[in-house]
């Protein structure tokens, strides 16, 4: 039995599959070269369920009062940064669960301000 060639093989290319992409690849380049002039896109914009930047509040948990501290780059938390609610609430409960469950009372906290 012959062995067939794989779909990918130069010879089973036609010319017009090599044109589109190549075509393909130039948005790409022109998107990399955009980030590469102003790399401030990348960055997501600011989820406005959050506090705002120097925020501190006290999250109460098992009869401990947690001081938060936000920054520009992150919650803080007994000195360490978390990027998120979710991983700022791990961290404290030591299990998975959601950063808007978990910090629920706060958040509506801050959105009454």
């Amino acid at each position: 039995m012959p062995k067939k060639k794989p779909a990918c093989s130069k010879s089973s290319k036609t010319k017009t599959q090599s044109i589109t992409c190549a075509a393909r690849v130039t948005p790409i380049k022109a998107t990399l070269e955009s980030v590469i002039a102003n790399p401030t896109i990348l960055k997501k914009p600011k989820d406005p369920r959050l506090p705002a930047v120097g925020t501190n509040f006290v999250k109460r948990f098992k009869g401990k009062d947690l001081m938060i501290e936000v920054k520009e780059d992150g919650l803080y938390w007994e000195g360490k940064c978390y990027k998120s609610l979710s991983g700022l609430a791990m961290a404290i409960t030591e299990y998975p669960i959601s950063g808007y469950v978990f910090f629920h009372k706060e958040l509506l906290e801050w959105q009454k301000k």
